[in-house]
């Protein structure tokens, strides 16, 4: 017999028994290793994307302008990425461990990644808005339209 969520809360449904347990997690191994391919099928992608981008970026710029945009621009970027995750990251691994049935913790825990989501992106939307007042619109190479794009970039980033 199959039990449902609703029926365990309810309690209608009766104990589950120890056989189930070996299927059930031959069924979990599954859908982990499933869902593990599918991280991985997505880290590829990017990096094969990542490659095409990069080899027709270097065919179309010149040496010169590539090398001093891309510093300026990364720096824009991991900065960005920087503020928003590792705050993140250093508060979730401060926090206790939830326990199995402490849902305050686990709501807690999302609203925290969340939150430094959307502190990223807003500290991008802030630099976009920082270069296109700053980067004049006469800039060569069109480096105020490339600092917005890294700035869009970095929000999307944020929020992925």
């Amino acid at each position: 017999m199959v039990e449902t969520r609703a029926a365990r809360r309810r309690g209608t449904s009766p104990a589950p028994r120890a056989e189930a347990t070996r299927g059930d997690d031959a069924s979990a191994a599954r859908r982990a290793f499933g869902g593990a391919r599918w991280v991985a099928v997505g880290a590829l992608l990017q990096k094969v994307v990542s490659v095409v981008a990069n080899q027709a970026l270097l065919r179309v710029a010149a040496p010169e302008v590539l090398g001093v945009a891309t510093i300026r621009l990364e720096l824009v970027l991991r900065a960005v990425l920087c503020v928003a995750r590792d705050g993140v990251r250093l508060a979730l691994a401060r926090a206790p461990p939830p326990k199995d049935d402490d849902d305050v913790q686990r709501r807690r825990a999302g609203n925290v990644a969340w939150a430094g989501a959307f502190v990223g992106a807003a500290l991008a939307a802030v630099s976009a808005l920082i270069g296109f007042c700053v980067i004049p619109v006469a800039a060569p190479h069109r480096a105020r339209d490339a600092f917005l794009l890294y700035a869009a970039a970095a929000a999307l980033e944020c929020l992925s």
